[in-house]
């Protein structure tokens, strides 16, 4: 079994939506708020959250091993203060974004990465 039709079995499964008419509700129209006619909000939500999925995971796992390091060694030398007050601003407006289009990829992600960075952050400023 290929990769797609594999994807398309799953999200069927998931969906709860036969294969074939998952198909058809892909080859119709999008009109931005539904992916397609007969998907209701959560599914179409749930549809538009899978291509973000693998890049959104592996950026939130990026800051992981910096903020184990961090915790464990409280070695905050070569880390910029600059740099991480700048992203953890910006990582909290994107939540405050994601909050209002009320779009949960974008919500779950943006906690992940800014609970990561001020871990980093609140070292930083601790341990100079």
């Amino acid at each position: 079994m290929d990769d797609r039709l594999r994807a398309t079995v799953e999200l069927s499964r998931i969906l709860g939506i036969p294969r074939d008419e998952l198909r058809k509700q892909f080859e119709s129209r999008f009109n931005g708020r539904k992916i397609a006619k007969g998907l209701d909000d959560e599914q179409a939500e749930a549809v538009r959250a899978l291509p973000v999925l693998p890049p959104g995971g592996a950026f939130e796992a990026c800051w992981v091993p910096q903020a184990v390091r961090t915790i464990r060694t409280k070695d905050t030398r070569s880390i910029s203060l600059g740099m991480y007050v700048v992203f953890t601003i910006g990582i909290g407006f994107w939540l405050v974004y994601g909050i209002a289009l009320d779009s949960m990829p974008m919500i779950l992600s943006n906690i992940v990465t800014f609970l990561l960075s001020a871990t980093i952050l609140v070292m930083k400023l601790k341990h100079g």
